[in-house]
């Protein structure tokens, strides 16, 4: 089965949040509303990794996230500056979107089998050029 992936874009929370964190963390979710925690998720699914920063930082930053298959390559990257106004922010969203190719035309350009993308992933979090954090989360497609 083909699959397309659209590209990582990342979001930022509207309202700073006031609990302190001793280090950068990531949870994984697919429930953005609820922000319950996932280990797995399907083929399917908008997959969203809510990074959260040590305290509420402001300025110039750059938040970058690598998305890694079960097979150790590199599926997704981005790179985003960042200009964090007051009175700053805490959390952070990264999230990669996994769907099936809708028609002929998608098929054309996708080339993935769902042995690539089943199993555990990793994304592997950046904040001004320093990792920073690593998650893992399974993926099923068979």
């Amino acid at each position: 089965m083909l699959w397309k992936f659209l590209p990582l874009a990342v979001f930022l929370w509207l309202a700073p949040f006031s609990a302190a964190a001793a280090d950068y963390s990531v949870m994984i979710t697919t429930d953005i509303v609820r922000f319950s925690t996932a280990t797995a998720s399907s083929c399917n699914d908008k997959v969203h990794a809510i990074v959260t920063l040590p305290k509420v930082t402001t300025g110039t930053h750059v938040l970058e996230g690598k998305w890694y298959r079960p097979d150790g390559v590199q599926q997704e990257y981005t790179k985003v500056p960042l200009e964090l106004e007051p009175p700053g922010q805490k959390r952070l969203q990264l999230w990669l979107r996994i769907e099936r190719a809708s028609d002929a035309v998608d098929a054309l350009f996708t080339h993935h089998e769902d042995e690539e993308f089943d199993g555990m992933w990793t994304i592997v979090v950046y904040w001004d050029g320093k990792k920073v954090a690593t998650k893992k989360f399974n993926v099923h497609c068979l």
